[in-house]
């Protein structure tokens, strides 16, 4: 009888098998396509642009001669913007 300590390990056992046949790359080592870093660039910015608004806003309302609530309006369609653009983007790449 051999002990638990003298059987070799099944290597194809080792790694899970992916769609293709090959065998799945380790946690620590997966690489992201190209799109998603772009995606993830995009929506970054995208997010960005609205705090900067939201900052300008009594320099805006002061530019444009109006109220800082009028002006408010303008960050609201600019969110509904990006609501609709940022699914939009993602699409088209």
């Amino acid at each position: 009888m051999s002990s638990p300590s003298s059987t070799k390990p099944d290597p194809s056992a080792a790694a899970p098998l992916t769609g293709d046949g090959g065998t799945a790359a380790p946690a620590g080592k997966v690489k992201l396509p190209p799109v998603v870093w772009l995606l993830g660039a995009i929506t970054f910015i995208m997010g960005t642009s609205e705090f900067v608004v939201s900052g300008l806003l009594p320099e805006i309302s002061g530019a444009l001669g109006v109220s800082v609530s009028s002006t408010g309006t303008l960050i609201t369609a600019f969110a509904v913007g990006m609501m609709i653009g940022a699914p939009a983007m993602s699409l088209v790449l």
